[in-house]
């Protein structure tokens, strides 16, 4: 059982389709969509019509790593958690590439050569020690595995922070091609106001779980 944990501005159209396919796979049971800008009957006036999706929305942005650790507490105990950006595409055959791989799980994000439309077809798991490009826009690991990010950091190194602490092997996964824009919330220009003080944080951070910055 795979539940998906996705914050978002409704600023990338991709999002849209993705939730429809989400619906539509048998291993998914809840995509929780943590909407941080609290309009989401503006962004999807039509709603959406399955038992599958809860929203949560705010007074105001909570931002996306402190919205994973929020949509991760929602999630069952026993449930394989995906943390997906909204501005990725893909074939949910992924997903039963995971069920069908459930032994193997660590904390796997994406191979840098998922972006590449010529990537090689081979689907595969990985170890790797090494955070490359894009490893961070679809994560899957087990809710027990989770070690929530501090809330000091709002925007940036949910995911290297992940990588850092958690007590599972690190993976990648490859031979799935993910369409994306890259950052399409992330580069606007309120949010990288935030940047500056995120990077403070992390070498504050560092990789160290014990140093409380909530």
């Amino acid at each position: 059982m795979i539940e998906i944990v996705l914050p978002t501005m409704w600023k990338s159209d991709k999002i849209f389709e993705m939730i429809h396919r989400y619906i539509g796979n048998p291993n998914i049971y809840r995509i929780h969509i943590i909407d941080n800008t609290n309009e989401f009957d503006v962004y999807y006036p039509l709603g959406i019509n399955s038992k599958k999706v809860k929203v949560y929305s705010f007074e105001e942005n909570i931002y996306v790593n402190p919205a994973w650790n929020y949509g991760v507490s929602k999630c069952k105990e026993d449930s394989i958690i995906c943390l997906a950006n909204d501005d990725i595409e893909f074939n949910t055959e992924i997903f039963d590439f995971i069920i069908s791989h459930k032994s193997e799980l660590g904390i796997i994000g994406m191979d840098n050569e998922n972006y590449d439309i010529n990537i090689s077809k081979e689907k595969k798991i990985n170890s790797t020690n090494c955070q490359t490009y894009g490893w961070g826009c679809l994560i899957f690991i087990l809710k027990k595995d989770w070690v929530n990010i501090p809330n000091a950091l709002k925007v940036f190194y949910g995911d290297t922070f992940m990588f850092h602490n958690v007590k599972v092997l690190c993976k990648k996964l490859s031979g799935f091609f993910i369409d994306t824009n890259m950052s399409t919330t992330s580069s606007s220009s309120f949010v990288m106001d935030i940047h500056k003080s995120d990077i403070d944080n992390w070498e504050l951070i560092g990789n160290k779980s014990s140093l409380n910055l909530n």
